[in-house]
């Protein structure tokens, strides 16, 4: 049965393999016009630049599309908890929701197939009104759902992956929204991940695949560090 981690496997593999493809077309590409120009400079420029390119989306892919689509990242999630979402769903067939201070319609606040019946399952079990609970909107600009619960901002069906084992350590059943429970199950990702010790680059790489990026370090493992070092400073300040 297809597992989070299976997926982000897979994901990973379609990224090498695309890499792959595009640096193997533009090389022949680039070998096709230096034979018929007869001008070996051309294949050079093209080694040069699959390279390049290939480097630039695997390292900065995911900044680049959070320039694209003037999205502004919160500091790490949901800036600890100030802000855990401002779409409601609306429609559980087809995803849709609203902006809840706006009204502004949205076609894919929540994957319909995926996500929508692990959320209606975990609201009904905390007694609340799954529409009228607030979760991530879109990001505008980028294919994609919306839909993340919480101050961990935990996609539904991520979460149901972690439910038993949190019921299991916490003696009840988790609350996404309650910050305790939502960074207990970050934790438990985390380490899942290989965010293991004391290691930074085991972190990043954790991060990474957290984020869903993958790679051994991405724009988003960077910040958490930041976020990381400035809280370890107050920790070390105040215990002293």
């Amino acid at each position: 049965m297809p597992t989070l981690y299976t997926h982000i496997a897979s994901n990973e593999r379609k990224t090498w393999l695309l890499m792959s493809v595009f640096f193997i077309v533009v090389i022949l590409l680039g070998f096709v016009f230096s034979q018929a120009l007869g001008d070996s400079k051309i294949l050079y420029y093209a080694v040069g630049f699959s390279i390049v390119s290939s480097f630039i989306s695997y390292w900065y892919s995911d900044k680049i599309v959070l320039t694209m689509s003037n999205a502004h990242p919160l500091t790490q999630e949901s800036n600890l908890g100030s802000n855990v979402g401002q779409c409601y769903l609306t429609d559980p067939d087809t995803g849709a929701g609203v902006g809840k201070n706006t009204g502004k319609t949205f076609s894919n606040v929540m994957k319909p197939t995926r996500d929508v019946g692990p959320f209606l399952e975990i609201t009904n079990a905390l007694g609340f009104n799954a529409y009228q609970t607030a979760v991530s909107c879109p990001i505008a600009g980028v294919a994609g759902w919306g839909g993340a619960m919480g101050p961990a901002q935990f996609i539904p069906s991520t979460w149901k992956l972690f439910s038993a084992r949190l019921k299991s350590i916490l003696g009840y059943y988790a609350n996404p929204w309650a910050p305790k429970d939502a960074f207990m199950a970050s934790g438990l990702y985390l380490t899942d991940l290989g965010a293991v010790g004391d290691s930074v680059s085991a972190q990043n790489k954790a991060a990474c695949k957290y984020y869903g990026s993958g790679g051994a370090s991405c724009s988003y493992s960077k910040s958490v560090q930041t976020l990381k070092a400035k809280i370890q400073s107050n920790i070390d300040l105040l215990s002293n």
